[in-house]
């Protein structure tokens, strides 16, 4: 009946007991009770109360400060980083007019300043490398100070990487002298399999 389903139902969203909770978990009881109180515990300091008033204790996670952590990469190296990258060989402005990055200001993060789009060429591996053998502030001892993963993080966000659209506009002469060898390679291969059909049609039977 309608009402036998309603109680079905709702026997399924009750919640269960610790006891079949230590079961689906393969704990032993008095293990999974020690877990749960200690981790209730936590819950009890997190939680506020029916005022709205954190509890005694309480974590109000708005106001923690982050940690600053530690980093090999002090100020002053940062900065020749980041005068690296903008001044290299492979990092063009972009050709497009009017194509510009809002980028907030390091002193008042407040004002936005409006920064010409810059093109990395390259991948972050072979800017990379390029840093470590050209800036020797970037290793002591033979040992690098910045990883590929911190050089990605450290990139300035004016620096974006060339997508097809800019690929198709560019001029340089890798790019041109790249589309002059695929164009004349596909020539060639039109050309060579037309004289392979040649040569086969004349071994036909009738030819």
């Amino acid at each position: 009946t309608t009402q036998q389903r309603l109680n079905a139902k709702e026997k399924q969203l009750t919640i269960p007991s610790s006891r079949e909770i230590a079961k689906l978990l393969g704990l032993p009881q008095k293990t999974f009770n020690r877990i749960k109180t200690k981790v209730q515990g936590n819950r009890d300091l997190l939680e506020q109360d029916t005022n709205g008033v954190l509890q005694t204790g309480g974590t109000i996670f708005s106001q923690v400060v982050k940690s600053k952590g530690w980093t090999k990469v002090n100020k002053e190296l940062e900065e020749n980083v980041i005068s690296f990258i903008v001044n290299h060989p492979n990092v063009v402005q972009s050709p497009i007019m009017n194509d510009f990055v809002l980028v907030k200001d390091k002193e008042d993060p407040t004002i936005v300043n409006k920064v010409p789009k810059l093109l990395l060429q390259l991948s972050i591996r072979e800017l990379h490398n390029d840093l470590i053998e050209q800036l020797p502030e970037a290793s002591k001892d033979g040992i690098p100070l910045i990883s590929d993963t911190k050089l990605r993080a450290m990139i300035p966000p004016q620096v974006k990487k060339m997508t097809e659209r800019y690929k198709e506009m560019c001029g340089c002469s890798d790019c041109v002298s790249v589309g002059y060898f695929h164009r004349d390679n596909n020539k060639y291969i039109s050309l060579f399999g037309t004289e392979l059909k040649k040569k086969r049609d004349s071994f036909l039977p009738g030819s």
